[in-house]
Formats: structure tokens, C-alpha cells, sequence
């Protein structure tokens, strides 16, 4: 029996903290279309649920902020 390595290509989001502005570079660890993104900020899962009626934008909470994500940022 043979394995096989995927070719895997890690993509990353950019997410912006809305009280500050300040953005940064996520690791996006899973994303359903217009449901969430999962994203990695300092070792640790955040969900952004997706809401159509305001900009179709993600937005979630972590480490006291709110924070906000576009699908078309990812890369």
C-alpha cells in the first residue's frame, strides 16, 4: 500500500480590527462561501460568519475585538 502526499498551498486573508484599523495577515484554515471563514491568528481558531446585509463581509470576535474579513482578500 502506497501513500500520497497532496499538494497542499497554505492561503492567507487579510483581517482588520475594526476599533483600531490595524490589519494583518491571517492563515485561512477553512472557508465555506457565504456561511464562515475559520482563520489562524496567534495560534488560536476564530470564526468569521459571513453577513450578506452589511458588505458581504466575515465578521467575528477574538482577544476583544471585533474583526472583519473579505473573500476576495484571500490569497
Amino acid at each position: 500500500m502506497s501513500m500520497t502526499i497532496e499538494n497542499t498551498q497554505i492561503q492567507t486573508v487579510q483581517v482588520t480590527n475594526t476599533d483600531s484599523g490595524t490589519k494583518v495577515e491571517a492563515t485561512l484554515d477553512k472557508h465555506v462561501p457565504n456561511k464562515f471563514m475559520d482563520v489562524i491568528l496567534a495560534n488560536q481558531r476564530v470564526r468569521l460568519t459571513y453577513n450578506g446585509d452589511f458588505g458581504r463581509v466575515y465578521v467575528g470576535n477574538a482577544y476583544g475585538m471585533e474583526l472583519t474579513a473579505y473573500a476576495r482578500d484571500i490569497k
